[in-house]
C-alpha cells in the first residue's frame, strides 16, 4: 500500500538554523531531517515538501537520495528555494520522478508554501502549507483557524505527515 506524506521547510543546507531550531550543528539539523524522511517513506510512497526545501547547491543531495528513495517527490517552490545558486532546473535534475509547484489543489485541498488567503479557499477543504514555522494561522478572533494545516518542520516533530493524520484533523473520512 502506498502513502503520501507532508513535510515544509526543511531548510537543508541553512548554515544559521541553529538560531532559530534547537540543534548544535545545521549539519546534524540537516541528518535529522534526512534520516526521519527515509525511515518514513518507503518505494511506494509519495512525499510533498511544501517549500523552502535546500539553501545551497550540496544540499540537493538529500532530495536525490529522497527521489531514488520513493515513488514520487513533489516540491511546492517556497520563498527560499531558488537562493544562493539553486534553481528549479536543481531540483528537477535531482531525480526522474520530481514535480515542481507555485499553488496545487488536491484531494480538496490547495497546498501552497504560504497560507493562502482565506477569500481564496473557494470550496476547498483546508490549506496545507508551511512558511509559518512555530506559529499558526488565526482568525479574525484570535483563534486558531481550523481551515489551516502547518507542516512546517516545528509543527510535524521534524518527520513527514501522513496525508490520512491531516485529514482526520479535519475531520474528512479517509479515503
Amino acid at each position: 500500500m502506498s502513502n503520501v506524506y507532508f513535510m515544509s521547510d526543511p531548510h537543508w543546507g541553512h548554515k544559521a538554523i541553529c538560531k532559530y531550531r534547537l540543534f548544535d550543528t545545521a549539519e546534524a539539523h540537516d541528518e535529522l531531517i534526512f534520516e526521519n524522511v527515509m525511515s518514513t517513506i518507503k518505494k511506494r510512497d509519495t512525499l510533498w515538501i511544501l517549500g523552502d526545501t535546500c539553501f545551497t547547491l550540496d544540499a540537493i543531495k538529500y532530495i536525490r537520495e529522497i527521489s531514488s528513495h520513493a515513488m514520487k517527490v513533489n516540491i511546492v517552490l517556497g520563498n527560499h528555494c531558488t537562493e544562493r545558486g539553486v534553481t528549479a532546473r536543481d531540483y528537477l535534475n535531482a531525480g526522474d520522478n520530481i514535480s515542481l509547484y507555485a499553488i496545487v489543489s488536491y484531494h480538496g485541498f490547495w497546498l501552497s508554501h504560504v497560507p493562502i488567503h482565506p477569500q481564496e479557499m473557494r470550496n476547498r477543504k483546508g490549506n496545507i502549507h508551511g512558511h509559518l514555522h512555530s506559529t499558526v494561522v488565526k482568525d479574525q478572533y484570535g483563534h486558531v483557524d481550523n481551515k489551516y494545516r502547518c507542516v512546517s518542520m516545528e509543527h510535524i516533530q521534524y518527520t513527514p505527515m501522513n496525508f490520512q493524520d491531516i485529514k482526520a484533523e479535519f475531520n474528512l473520512e479517509a479515503k
